[in-house]
């Protein structure tokens, strides 16, 4: 977990900024868990919550704060990242699973990769960690992951514009109604700042290039399934290229439109969320560029 006085200044001033990010509530119960770890115990967290309420925001904070030496290595957003991860984690360390819903599923397909990683999550306990899971409903959990899960934090927005609300439940084996439904009441109401420009923009590109990867896989399996393995497939790489060498083609206000690019791409299979990435990216490095 480490000591805040052995980070270099840059690393000290980041987990100085993000404690700063949340309330004295949340400060309080990141420590707790700091000792917690200390003491031998490891945490699962569930995380829930719509797009876009700050789930991540939460709990790249929690983990930083929580683990000082946690960076976003220790980022899964598929289920063959998991085992890596878990096997280079040093004790009393943190990790996060962003992409939850994938990664450890209710639905029927995913049951054998849920149940083999729920085993890894078990068989992993020596190492005393922080584990938090992503999803959007707690119904996207398999009922082994929440039984074995300490607290579930639901991310929520009071009127569907704020963000950096949140709410602490601990779960119990007693938290179940026909064991489906968990339910426990809330033990703290936690607030939180969004991230620091830094932080976010180096966590979105990340989110964004792991989102390509994740959706090429889902691409060529879909073409795969739906018309044989010989099927033609476009790269996001082709797509960025091609969208660079015709930059007006593609652009708003000097910054390349996805919408624009879906608009020439869709009929080769390109969906919304890879030509968001690929506009996201391009506009990065159109950032360094100027």
């Amino acid at each position: 977990m480490g000591d805040v006085s052995a980070l270099s200044p840059r690393e000290a001033a980041i987990v100085k900024e993000l404690d700063s990010c949340v309330d004295q509530e949340a400060q309080n119960f990141i420590v707790n868990q700091r000792m917690d770890l200390r003491a031998g115990w490891d945490r699962i967290f569930l995380g829930t919550g719509p797009r876009g309420v700050g789930k991540s925001t939460l709990f790249i904070i929690l983990s930083k704060l929580i683990d000082y030496q946690f960076h976003f290595g220790r980022l899964a957003f598929a289920p063959d990242e998991i085992i890596p991860i878990f096997n280079d984690m040093p004790e009393f360390s943190s990790m996060q699973m962003d992409e939850g819903a994938e990664i450890l599923s209710r639905q029927d397909w995913m049951t054998s990769i849920s149940k083999d990683i729920t085993k890894q999550i078990v068989g992993d306990r020596y190492l005393h960690s922080f584990r938090g899971v992503l999803a959007p409903t707690i119904y996207h959990f398999n009922q082994q992951l929440i039984e074995m899960a300490d607290y579930w934090i639901k991310v929520d927005t009071p009127d569907g514009r704020l963000r950096g609300y949140a709410e602490v439940r601990k779960l119990h084996p007693t938290d179940y109604v026909k064991k489906k439904i968990p339910y426990a009441p809330a033990i703290y109401d936690l607030e939180f700042d969004d991230l620091p420009k830094e932080i976010a923009i180096a966590y979105q590109k990340i989110k964004a290039e792991k989102g390509l990867v994740r959706s090429e896989r889902y691409a060529k399996s879909i073409n795969s399934k739906m018309y044989g393995k010989k099927s033609p497939y476009i790269s996001p790489e082709i797509v960025a290229a091609e969208v660079k060498e015709k930059p007006h083609e593609f652009m708003t206000d000097n910054v390349y439109d996805w919408r624009k690019i879906y608009r020439d791409y869709q009929r080769e299979g390109f969906g919304r969320p890879r030509c968001k990435d690929v506009a996201y990216l391009l506009n990065l490095d159109l950032d360094k560029e100027q």
